[in-house]
């Protein structure tokens, strides 16, 4: 029951946060962009992701020897909050864009390993959240491409950590 709550409060966070940005000040070039607008409820954000989504992720991995795979999907989004004002250069930029990326990436291997060891039905929510992005992508005038990009990523993480929990 506790991971279940974990799980919808990140969710519910990042609709949330995901709408205020959206209607205060439009759909951002990057969801790390809307650090400029919303200032410091970015680092809040990405704080609260990580540990919404550590004990959803932690839970369904319980006992695989690639557990640790969970950790390096959720545990760079803190980093990236850390690391926020990434247009300033320098180390900052390289520690956003390097746990950026490692999370993206990270996510996609946690994704295939929970399709082979968990439930083959896990990979589904890739090609899923992939098209809802795409179709946000079309809806905002083919704008914003790495917002959508990361969306995609957002989504097929959720709901494969939902897909991997619950069915």
């Amino acid at each position: 029951m506790t991971t279940l709550i974990f799980f919808l409060f990140g969710l519910l966070w990042l609709i949330g946060y995901s709408l205020y940005i959206a209607l205060m000040y439009g759909i951002q070039p990057s969801f790390s962009d809307s650090y400029y607008k919303a200032g410091h409820l970015f680092t809040v954000t990405m704080g609260v992701l990580t540990f919404a989504f550590i004990m959803p992720l932690m839970d369904a991995t319980e006992g695989q020897w690639w557990q640790f795979v969970s950790l390096l999907t959720i545990a760079p989004i803190a980093f990236v909050g850390v690391a926020a004002a990434f247009k300033d250069g320098g180390l900052t930029e390289r520690v956003h864009m390097v746990s950026a990326w490692l999370s993206a990436i990270a996510s996609l291997v946690w994704l295939i390993l929970a399709t082979i060891y968990i439930n083959p039905w896990t990979i589904i929510s890739v090609p899923f959240a992939a098209l809802i992005a795409y179709l946000g992508y079309l809806i905002d005038e083919k704008k914003n491409v790495v917002w959508w990009a990361e969306y995609a990523c957002f989504g097929w993480t959720i709901g494969g950590i939902a897909i991997a929990l619950w069915l």
